[in-house]
């Protein structure tokens, strides 16, 4: 496992475990989001946050967890209707999205609009 990543508080009297980088850097290691879930005790959701975090600012890529055709879609989608919730784009695009694809694909959108 990796050395702990620790960052200072705002006032510089305790550190922490950065656990979103922690999550990153397993998943780099070329651990699953399920592995790295039951080894951090999180559920595979959490993890998945944490790792758009890093598709966000264009660390990872969105087709790390979404294929490009249903990418394109997501993205197509969420432009024409920008205040859509996650709910709402899955209703319209379908089932056959997983929220996880829809999670990757604005965490995608956020870092082409940053």
């Amino acid at each position: 496992m990796p050395e702990p990543i620790t960052v200072k508080s705002k006032n510089n009297a305790t550190t922490k475990t950065d656990t979103k980088r922690l999550s990153y850097e397993l998943y780099k290691s070329g651990k699953t989001i399920q592995e790295v879930a039951v080894e951090r005790g999180f559920s595979p959701q959490t993890i998945e946050t944490h790792l758009a975090t890093y598709v966000a600012t264009g660390e990872l890529p969105a087709t790390d967890f979404v294929n490009r055709q249903k990418l394109d879609a997501i993205i197509a989608y969420m432009t024409q209707h920008p205040a859509a919730l996650l709910s709402e784009v899955r209703i319209a695009l379908g089932n056959e999205f997983t929220f996880t694809e829809l999670k990757m694909a604005k965490a995608s959108l956020e870092k082409a609009s940053a």
